[in-house]
């Protein structure tokens, strides 16, 4: 077999035959290894001590570390624990540091100012002009300003108004008549100018209405249709006289239901007006639906 390769190579690499018959001849492949390269080795491995020494494992390595890593930590702790060079303060000595943010934790207010310095809401709101004062009457509105986070939460309100076109001088006066505008779910937002957009009211009329009645935008569409409808059906208002109404009294538009009934049976029945004359009131003076039947009557005596 071992001849039968040789010929095989014989005929392939003639140089390589030599090396493999002095391989078999030597009978390892040790002997392949120079003398005078061993020769080297054995001088290196007597003048060096490195090959004589056993390996150090890691276990051993890692016994020699222990001690010197815990005298370190006790080292360590002891320079830390030690204020010898710590120069405590005179109960008398001048305070030159800032301790205006040191105090007792925030607590349930009624009023804006304890929080006019940590608050960051608090001064851009203030900085848009709004009258937080008035909210300090209101219920849980203290609380309820307080929680909002200024980037998440009003910021992208203050966009949406002014795309709608509310001037940024007036935004804090919006936002001080109707502060709950937070509330509301933005895409229901969009959802109530569409609604004005499809029914044809141009970009001007909604400014002017969100802008005379800030609470227009706390009623959804459906309430929004039905109130027009009744103004619609119960005055025999064209498309063209519903709109004038809306830009021109948007807070009858969203005045409590059951004042406006009364004020029109007051109007019709009491004071005795014909649906012509109905009609042109509400039309011309629409703000009459939003009075008490007394401020009514002593307009009318003024008139006559």
């Amino acid at each position: 077999m071992f001849q039968r390769c040789c010929s095989f190579v014989l005929t392939a690499r003639p140089v390589a035959v030599d090396l493999i018959r002095f391989v078999s001849r030597s009978g390892g492949s040790r002997q392949c290894v120079s003398r005078k390269l061993e020769r080297n080795v054995e001088r290196a491995s007597s003048k060096s001590s490195v090959l004589s020494e056993s390996p150090k494992t890691d276990e051993n390595y890692a016994l020699e570390l222990r001690p010197n890593l815990n005298n370190n930590t006790n080292i360590a702790r002891e320079d830390y624990l030690d204020d010898s060079d710590i120069k405590l303060p005179h109960p008398l000595d001048v305070c030159t540091e800032d301790l205006s943010d040191i105090g007792s934790p925030l607590t349930p207010t009624f009023s804006f100012a304890k929080y006019a310095n940590k608050s960051y809401t608090i001064r851009k709101l203030v900085d848009l002009g709004v009258s937080l004062y008035k909210f300090e009457t209101k219920e849980g509105m203290v609380e309820y300003i307080l929680n909002l986070d200024f980037d998440r939460d009003v910021k992208p309100y203050i966009r949406f108004l002014h795309d709608c076109g509310v001037p940024m001088d007036y935004l804090g006066t919006f936002i001080t008549k109707n502060p709950n505008i937070f509330k509301e779910d933005m895409d229901d937002l969009h959802t109530r100018i569409r609604y004005l957009r499809a029914h044809n009211f141009n970009m001007l009329m909604i400014k002017t209405i969100i802008c005379k009645n800030p609470n227009w935008l706390s009623f959804s569409t459906k309430d929004i249709d039905g109130r027009l409808g009744y103004f619609q059906s119960n005055f025999k208002l064209h498309g063209n006289e519903v709109r004038n109404l809306t830009v021109k009294g948007p807070k009858v538009v969203t005045f409590r239901m059951i004042h406006l009934m009364e004020n029109t049976f007051s109007i019709r029945e009491e004071m005795g007006f014909d649906q012509m004359q109905v009609k042109k009131l509400l039309l011309t003076l629409p703000r009459l639906w939003s009075k008490s039947k007394c401020m009514q009557q002593h307009n009318f005596k003024i008139r006559e």
